[in-house]
């Protein structure tokens, strides 16, 4: 087809989401010269997401001119969408000497507040532990690669040393390498508050003692990555820093 530059985005099937968020995922801005090498890179990227059964990715002419001065015209970035099954069970069963008999089971739908905006329920039923979590993810919030989470969690505890019952809120947003775009630099940043009632034996005076802790912290990390590789480096470096400040009463 005739020399052109990347124009708009079009989508139909069975959609997962909308154009504007596949822009989110691409990598490419309305105006630079048309490189195969970006549309094939935003086909894995839609299909990393986990939310198609099939989706292809194609230019389409449209004839209007770039106005670039240079003869190139827009080419629309049309995407098929065939939406899959958003939602998955999974579940382990376990024994260990000294836990006991553990069931975990959790539910995930990965698309219940579009786009990409998954739900994820989690039990747990042990001898030793009963608890349960709800997790709310955005993944490529806003950003491609970049995440936001928010998780709520209760768990009791009932072991010979201890009992306790323990809740957690926790929030973080994170922007990652991954297989398919290595980043320079990465973060990672959030916050976590914990409460904890403990009953623990008191040899001295021969009984248990119930205290409550509250534990409220900061997380944050800055990755710089020079290496040459992801998964198999041969040269360059990588510089993590991390912070966790915390307090507890």
């Amino acid at each position: 087809g005739p020399r052109s530059r990347f124009g708009g985005f079009e989508t139909d099937g069975d959609l997962a989401f909308g154009a504007d968020h596949i822009a989110v995922l691409s990598r490419f801005k309305r105006g630079e010269l048309y490189d195969s090498r970006k549309i094939d890179d935003l086909r894995k990227a839609l299909v990393a997401t986990g939310l198609f059964s099939t989706v292809s990715v194609e230019p389409k002419q449209t004839g209007t001119d770039a106005g670039a001065g240079d003869a190139t015209e827009y080419a629309t970035i049309y995407v098929k969408q065939d939406a899959g099954p958003p939602r998955t069970i999974g579940g382990t069963l376990g024994y260990g000497t000294g836990e006991g008999f553990t069931i975990d089971a959790s539910w995930t739908h990965r698309n219940m507040f579009p786009p990409e905006g998954a739900l994820i329920a989690r039990g747990v039923a042990g001898t030793k532990e009963q608890g349960a979590g709800v997790t709310f993810r955005r993944s490529n919030a806003g950003r491609r690669d970049r995440t936001f989470e928010l998780v709520a969690e209760a768990l009791r505890s009932d072991y010979d040393a201890y009992n306790a019952l323990t809740g957690r809120l926790a929030a973080q947003w994170r922007y990652a390498s991954t297989p398919i775009w290595q980043k320079r630099l990465t973060y990672a940043f959030g916050a976590e508050l914990l409460g904890t009632a403990e009953r623990n034996w008191d040899f001295r005076l021969g009984r248990n003692n119930r205290t409550t802790y509250y534990v409220a912290g900061l997380n944050g990390q800055l990755g710089i990555d020079f290496s040459n590789d992801l998964l198999d480096p041969t040269r360059g470096f990588k510089v993590t820093l991390t912070a966790q400040p915390e307090g507890s009463l």
